[in-house]
């Protein structure tokens, strides 16, 4: 399983609790315009509050995640946080030092299970300013426009 199948189940699937019909917002690779960081996948609720999903397809890649700036310096925007792994993976996360808060979700072929709950970070609501920056960012990436691709005539 690649980690964008992965985002794609997690997103796509009605019963998942990040999925696009449960939720406000659901971006992939979220970073320059909001983060400081790259996200995985950006999480807006109904009640807009910003959920963060890493994804991890291997145990390395996993560990190197614990080292990013990150975990040192919290976003305030950002309630819960959650790896999301291949199943056997995520049942490996009693080996980790897990980041104080992080919960774990478990994928297999289209079962997903939060096998670790996330504990809520002090965040406060998206404001309406930040919901239409990360709109917009949905928008670059279903378009995919680069501004030498726009090209008008009269």
């Amino acid at each position: 399983m690649t980690s964008f199948q992965l985002m794609k189940l997690l997103s796509g699937r009605p019963s998942s609790p990040f999925s696009q019909r449960r939720n406000y917002l659901v971006i992939p690779n979220v970073s320059w315009g909001f983060l400081s960081y790259e996200a995985d996948m950006l999480v807006v609720t109904k009640a807009r509050y910003a959920t963060e999903v890493e994804v991890k397809i291997s145990m390395s890649d996993w560990k190197k995640d614990f080292e990013k700036r990150k975990h040192k310096i919290p976003d305030k925007r950002i309630k819960y946080q959650y790896y999301a792994c291949p199943m056997k993976l995520a049942l490996r996360h009693t080996e980790l030092d897990l980041p104080m808060g992080w919960g774990v979700i478990g994928v297999e072929d289209r079962q997903i299970k939060i096998l670790k709950q996330a504990i809520a970070g002090d965040a406060r609501k998206l404001r309406d300013k930040e919901v239409l920056i990360l709109a917009r960012l949905v928008c670059f990436r279903i378009w995919k426009v680069e501004a030498e691709e726009v090209v008008c005539s009269s």
